[in-house]
């Protein structure tokens, strides 16, 4: 239309469909960052003591002028609490926002603040290789423990139920968990199963954080049940011999056959073998297209991604693995997510339509 007839002809309604995109894609953005800074200034940290603007100011060295709106605009989202002129957080905050509580879910909130940081590349990233986002100083360390804190507000629990739960782990007393990280899941069987020793294998890089929860929450007993950390290269590494359980959740090379046979050639005959991952059919594309953006903007060193979210070179597909599983094992059951996992988060650590499948070593032993 000629330059005059746009003050005279509204626009079609792409705009309006715009427009309602960047508001919601905006405000989220927004709330989420007050709560990020109030969470870093230490405002959960405090008691639930209410106080005015000005005295949560001088609490926590603020600008009264800025806090007074981020205060409202987090009490009109269920974060704090406003009763007159005077705020307090929320109760349910007590457990997930207080920096000293072991559900504290602070490092989400940092992990998600990075994520966010990787995503305002992605103009540039459109037109360049895949980023290393620690090198880029994207990234600071929030990884490993932001998944130990989304794991314990349920998935951790849930799946250390169903684990527990299956005919003879009762009478499991030697399991390893490979590639542990965290030694949650480890941690959350041992309170369930008296007796238990379990020995956590990841690379040295995942000691100091797994030990910290080993000795938060499972010190090894007198009689030596409980959680270890040994570091090791699952890949290469003996994984020891006659061993009653495995448990492997969420490894890059978890779908691989060369690590299924050593997982294999671990156990005694009878013994149980846990897998849990996010599987591809044979002709399957995307699972879910925000999660494959943010997967194939970075690299990292040693790791040879598939295209997808969760996909790695030489993974097998969903019908090779559970053909190979019913091959080398006999599976018992098989779980989707919404009997394990938590909500999703819109990033990478999410669990999408993950498996857990629960499998036995016959026992006669297979050529």
């Amino acid at each position: 239309m000629p330059d005059r007839e746009l003050l005279l002809t509204p626009p079609e309604p792409g705009a309006h469909r715009l427009y309602e995109l960047l508001h919601g894609a905006a405000r989220g953005y927004k709330v989420f960052m007050a709560l990020l800074a109030v969470a870093e200034a230490g405002l959960f940290d405090q008691s639930r003591e209410p106080r005015t603007v000005g005295q949560w100011a001088e609490l926590l060295g603020s600008r009264t002028e800025l806090l007074a709106p981020v205060c409202e605009l987090l009490a009109e989202n269920g974060i704090l609490d406003r009763d007159g002129d005077k705020y307090a957080p929320a109760p349910w905050t007590a457990s997930l926002l207080h920096g000293e509580d072991p559900l504290c879910q602070r490092p989400v909130l940092e992990n998600v603040a990075e994520t966010c940081a990787l995503w305002s590349r992605l103009p540039k990233a459109l037109g360049q290789e895949p980023l290393d986002p620690w090198r880029e100083g994207l990234f600071g360390g929030w990884f490993l423990p932001a998944l130990a804190a989304e794991s314990l507000v349920g998935e951790a629990q849930r799946s250390a139920k169903l684990v527990a739960a299956i005919p003879g782990f009762d009478q499991v007393r030697n399991m390893v968990d490979l590639g542990g990280g965290h030694a949650l899941y480890s941690l959350a069987l041992c309170a369930r199963c008296p007796g238990l020793h379990a020995e956590v294998m990841d690379l040295e890089s995942a000691r100091e954080h797994a030990e910290s929860w080993i000795d938060r929450l499972g010190p090894a007993c007198a009689d030596g049940s409980g959680v270890r950390f040994t570091p090791a290269n699952i890949f290469a590494d003996s994984l020891g011999q006659d061993r009653d359980a495995v448990l492997l959740f969420y490894n890059p090379g978890g779908k691989n056959p060369e690590l299924l046979e050593r997982i294999y050639a671990c156990l005694r005959p009878g013994g149980l073998f846990v897998s849990k991952h996010a599987f591809y059919a044979r002709d399957e594309g995307s699972k879910d297209a925000l999660s494959d953006v943010e997967w194939n903007m970075t690299a990292f060193p040693g790791v040879r991604k598939g295209p997808h979210v969760y996909s790695f070179a030489g993974d097998l597909c969903q019908e090779d693995y559970f053909d190979l599983l019913g091959q080398r094992f006999e599976i018992l059951a098989e779980y989707g997510p919404e009997d394990f996992a938590s909500p999703d988060l819109g990033k990478f650590g999410d669990r999408l339509d993950s498996r857990l499948v629960v499998c036995r070593k016959p026992l006669e032993q297979q050529a």
